[in-house]
């Protein structure tokens, strides 16, 4: 490792602690942090008891972390996030079966995969990395998804079965259900190929490892809590919403359409090679859909010509996309990078039978979005990977992401293009994590307050402040939260609570 990916790490680090000093107990939080309060003997009971779901390992793990309040979660979460990072690169290797690569390359694939956690939409990221119960069900469980596949690999090359993988297996596909549900898909399928088409034996190990995993998934999703609240969203359900709910989320919001309009530019470069006759056209028809999901992120409103648009880019998108995993699949005879695919869309289609939550449960098609950007950024020359990490920047701010476009593109062959490229993606991670930190910063007052009045609460009314940027915060200050918060603190649930 160089100095200079060295320095970027320590920075990285630094600029992650500078968010997570500042984040502080919300909503579910407050309940699980309570369960030790009688003891820890009580605390692995009341995770048993609680009804809600069944993640059961998920729940305790969070429980036992919240021990120390918030204190060790915010210890060692920007840890977890710079190891989350190493995972993907080593998936990435193991996939395109890459044993050296550059330098250069690496710190490339390095600094983008961090500055695609630093400027992912704040609208993702304060229900997934910066909310405690949120990390623990998507960011943990995506991880183990990461490992388990990196450990596939492994086997194939070593021809051993490390004895941990059935324990492995199991804590997966018990961790939460849309990305258990991902790993069932994609092992399923990555088995079957192997044993059908390639005609290679998996290990017994491998076998009980499978089992298990599926076991794990089955007491999610046939948990007492997770079937009642099944039939309670049933009764409201609307599938028509669901769809343009999910579509919206996952392609056309701010949260999506930069990610997508870099997935669309890669794989169109990339096609190049593959496309020579009907290229041009291709090029033409995702650049208007590239224009469409980026101009569309500047209007409040979207009129009906725009949503069509938007459909538009849908389209273009799934067929460039299905071009694409023909032609690398002809090339690489790996079907890996194309099942990621095909389960993030699944981790998406099974939520048209229930709620859609927030856009947490967009999580795991980001997540698959960026393996297949980390996989082929190398593959594109510089001037395009600037031109990715710009359409990324759409998710802060879409004119940020029009000007960087237009600069790459005007100074074009002049600039030391390695150079160029490192100083945006450094520079996003900066501005991602900034932002973030002072958006956080900003409720840091509110929280501390609330608490000490919490503390300090004799008798009467209490009243309490409402966060200063909600954006930045996971509240709701409803009877459940009000609730959980008292509790946690030890004070009588039914106390009259005013916030202002």
């Amino acid at each position: 490792m160089n100095s200079r990916i060295k320095k970027y790490k320590v920075i990285s680090l630094i600029l992650l602690y500078g968010v997570y000093i500042n984040i502080f107990l919300m909503g579910d939080d407050f309940l699980f942090a309570s369960y030790h309060l009688k003891g820890i003997r009580n605390l692995f009971f009341q995770v048993l008891n609680y009804g809600m779901n069944g993640r059961l390992i998920i729940n305790l793990l969070e429980s036992l972390v919240l021990c120390f309040d918030r204190y060790l979660y915010v210890i060692l979460m920007p840890i977890f996030i710079l190891l989350l990072v190493r995972v993907i690169e080593n998936l990435c290797k193991n996939i395109q079966g890459v044993e050296i690569i550059s330098e250069q390359n690496k710190n490339i694939q390095w600094l983008f995969c961090v500055f695609f956690f630093a400027v992912l939409s704040i609208n993702l990221k304060r229900e997934t990395f910066y909310w405690i119960s949120g990390s623990f069900n998507y960011l943990y469980p995506i991880m183990l998804l990461v490992i388990y596949t990196n450990v596939y690999y492994k086997i194939r090359k070593e021809k051993k079965v490390p004895f941990y993988l059935p324990f492995l297996g199991f804590i997966l596909g018990a961790s939460s259900e849309q990305i258990s549900f991902m790993a069932c898909g994609i092992f399923g399928c990555v088995y079957i190929y192997q044993i059908l088409y390639k005609k290679q034996k998996t290990y017994v190990l491998e076998t009980i490892s499978y089992f298990l995993l599926i076991l794990g998934t089955l007491s999610l999703f046939l948990s007492a809590g997770t079937i009642h609240r099944m039939g309670d969203e049933n009764e409201k359900l609307s599938i028509v919403q669901n769809i343009f709910t999910l579509l919206y989320n996952c392609s056309y919001s701010k949260t999506s359409a930069g990610i997508v309009s870099a997935v669309i530019l890669v794989e169109v470069v990339l096609l190049r090679k593959y496309i020579k006759k009907w290229h041009k056209i291709l090029y033409v028809m995702s650049a208007l859909a590239v224009i469409n999901l980026m101009g569309s992120q500047l209007l409040h409103t979207i009129p009906t010509i725009i949503l069509l648009g938007n459909i538009y880019a849908v389209i273009i998108f799934s067929i460039i996309n299905i071009i694409f995993f023909i032609q690398k699949y002809k090339e690489t005879q790996d079907v890996m990078e194309g099942l990621w695919f095909i389960a993030g869309i699944g981790s998406q289609i099974m939520l048209l039978v229930t709620d859609v939550w927030g856009f947490r449960t967009t999580f795991p098609w980001v997540i698959s979005l960026m393996i297949i950007l980390m996989l082929n950024i190398n593959q594109i020359e510089k001037k395009y990977q600037c031109m990715v990490a710009a359409l990324l920047m759409g998710s802060i701010s879409s004119i940020i992401s029009v000007i960087a476009i237009v600069l790459i593109i005007l100074i074009g062959e002049k600039a030391n293009q390695y150079k160029t490229c490192v100083s945006i993606l450094f520079v996003g991670i900066i501005i991602g994590f900034t932002g973030d930190m002072a958006g956080y910063y900003n409720n840091r007052e509110v929280h501390l307050s609330n608490v000490k009045k919490i503390k300090q609460y004799d008798s009467g009314k209490l009243y309490l402040k409402k966060v200063n940027n909600k954006k930045y915060s996971w509240v709701g200050y409803d009877e459940f939260h009000t609730k959980a918060m008292l509790n946690y603190y030890e004070k009588d649930a039914n106390i009259k609570v005013i916030y202002r």
